[in-house]
């Protein structure tokens, strides 16, 4: 009995009117099949300028990158630490600051009740966590133009506050052992800095801003991935 091989070498064909071998008609639609292209899996952290983040690490790294920029919680709370700690000249000194101070508060609490979110969205591998981070740059952003105000603000009355309170604990802050600063007082906190420094606290957050909607859009779209 003659094997397949032996079989195909003796049968012919028609293909498109022309007479051919079975086995050279294999041969050249063997040959004809387009070569797959050999594709590599691509990674989210291949994305260039993305700086992705997996969703185990999209909250974290997010916390991160926002109290590297500035330590923004302190300047948060420093109004009731200031109470507790300096009493109610703590209410005159801030006086004049309270509705941008308020906002701020308001603004950073957003932030970091929106990181909680995340938290809790990655612990359950849920990928709306890239959603939420989109939202987190919007009220990063609203946050960064609070504190902008409030700077100015503090800028702008500055000379009337050092005049009526230079020299106190509230304004000038505690020292232990007269070296080790024990409590900030109202010029150690960020809207008192040199403008240079402030200047770079808010590039900082811009960047931050930036890199976390980058996050949440590649993320959340695969189909924004670039091939290598």
């Amino acid at each position: 009995m003659a094997s397949n091989t032996e079989f195909e070498k003796s049968q012919y064909i028609v293909v498109n009117g022309k007479r051919m071998l079975l086995s050279e008609y294999r041969k050249m639609k063997k040959g004809a099949a387009p070569k797959k292209k050999r594709t590599s899996r691509i990674k989210a952290t291949d994305v260039v300028g993305s700086g992705y983040k997996d969703i185990s690490f999209i909250a974290i790294e997010s916390d991160k990158l926002i109290k590297n920029a500035a330590p923004f919680k302190s300047l948060s709370v420093f109004y009731n630490h200031a109470y507790r700690s300096y009493g109610k000249v703590s209410e005159e000194i801030m006086k004049p600051y309270r509705r941008e101070y308020t906002l701020y508060q308001s603004k950073y609490r957003e932030v970091e009740n929106l990181i909680k979110v995340m938290h809790d969205c990655a612990k359950n591998k849920e990928n709306e966590v890239y959603d939420f981070a989109i939202k987190l740059s919007w009220k990063l952003d609203d946050m960064k133009e609070s504190l902008n105000n409030l700077i100015n603000k503090v800028r702008d009355n500055h000379e009337v506050t050092k005049r009526l309170f230079g020299g106190q604990p509230i304004y000038e802050g505690r020292k232990l052992g007269g070296k080790t600063e024990r409590e900030l007082g109202f010029k150690q906190q960020l809207f008192c800095q040199s403008p240079t420094k402030i200047c770079k606290t808010m590039e900082k957050l811009e960047e931050c801003v930036k890199t976390i909607e980058n996050w949440g859009k590649v993320g959340r779209d695969p189909m924004e991935y670039k091939a290598f």
